[in-house]
Order: C-alpha cells, then sequence, then structure tokens
C-alpha cells in the first residue's frame, strides 16, 4: 500500500517549512508559512519548536 502526503501531514509540511527557511532564512514569518501550509501560526511555532529540539533551529522566535 502506497503511503499518501495526508498520512505523513505534519512531518512532510515540518520538511517543507525547513526548506523554505533554508532557501530563504530572513523572509518568512510565522504567518506567511502558516498562510502558506494552511495552518494556524501557533502550529508553525510548533513545527519551529519541533526543528529546534531536532537541532536544526538555533532558536525560535
Amino acid at each position: 500500500m502506497k503511503r499518501t502526503e495526508k498520512e505523513f501531514g505534519h512531518k512532510v509540511r515540518i520538511l517543507k517549512v525547513l526548506n523554505a527557511l533554508l532557501d530563504q532564512p530572513n523572509h518568512y514569518t510565522k504567518r506567511k508559512l502558516a498562510e502558506r501550509h494552511n495552518v494556524t501560526p501557533k502550529t508553525i511555532g510548533n513545527d519551529f519548536q519541533a526543528l529546534a529540539t531536532a537541532g536544526f533551529l538555533g532558536t525560535t522566535r
């Protein structure tokens, strides 16, 4: 059975957020990323925390 993006939704989103931040580090705000991924800024904040915990981000705002 092939797994769909929906099954991995939050994981895929976190990787897309990380990719966006790596491509343009000072371009995105939580609000812009939230709009882009159809979630709330709080959800993006949680994604930032997950990335920081994994060692991908130094600090979060």
